[in-house]
């Protein structure tokens, strides 16, 4: 098994096109997953290959996260990589990349990185206050590295979603809060031997003020 270099991976990840997002609104969970596939195989149209709605990482109770990933990169005949996506329950899916990292499964045992794309998605405030949550809130920080330190063969790629709220009016966007989200920056964090060993501002746009 060849030995991937984290730190190219971390780096072309910049060629994702984090800009579609700033014009898709709501729940973007498949399209983060369909931009991410999509350059994964980019990257080498002969070899590069992808598991979507990945397989399991073993036996699990049924219940909330269950064992499935969003998506596994193979290389070749080889599963390299775990795409894991989520707006909610993060810290489930952060001991999901644990247990995959784990696996018993011999066909996922050559993983060596996950990538965890986590967007923001929760409102709160009021008025001209509202806004959304921060979501790489301390408590996912820290088990994100003790995650990385259990496992310092494999690298994370933790990338942030952060989203403006912007109220709308005389478009279809008005129906609901729901669509009132902007994305403003996507960063990404590489985590090896648990600790954080780079950051990079993917993307990043400025916004009205809401009114």
């Amino acid at each position: 098994m060849s030995i991937l270099n984290a730190t190219s991976i971390f780096d072309r990840l910049s060629d994702v096109p984090w800009e579609t997002t700033t014009k898709i609104f709501g729940n973007s969970h498949a399209s983060y997953i369909g931009c991410i596939v999509q350059w994964w195989i980019q990257q080498d149209t002969e070899h590069n290959s992808v598991l979507e709605s990945g397989p399991t990482h073993g036996y699990h109770r049924q219940g909330i996260g269950g064992g499935l990933c969003d998506a596994i990169f193979c290389i070749g005949q080889e599963a390299v990589g775990l795409l894991e996506v989520e707006g909610t329950r993060v810290l489930d899916t952060i001991d999901k990349i644990t247990k995959f990292f784990q696996t018993q499964t011999l066909l996922l045992q050559k993983l060596q990185f996950a990538i965890l794309v986590i967007y923001s998605y929760q409102q709160i405030g009021k008025g001209l206050n509202r806004s959304f949550k921060d979501i790489f809130a301390s408590d996912i920080q820290q088990r994100v590295h003790e995650v990385s330190a259990q496992h310092p063969d494999k690298s994370i790629i933790v990338i942030t979603v952060s989203k403006a709220y912007q109220r709308q009016r005389d478009n279809p966007r008005q129906l609901s809060e729901y669509y009132w989200g902007t994305t403003t920056d996507v960063t990404g964090i590489l985590y090896q031997q648990g600790e954080e060993v780079d950051r990079k501002v993917y993307f990043s746009q400025a916004l009205d003020k809401p009114e």
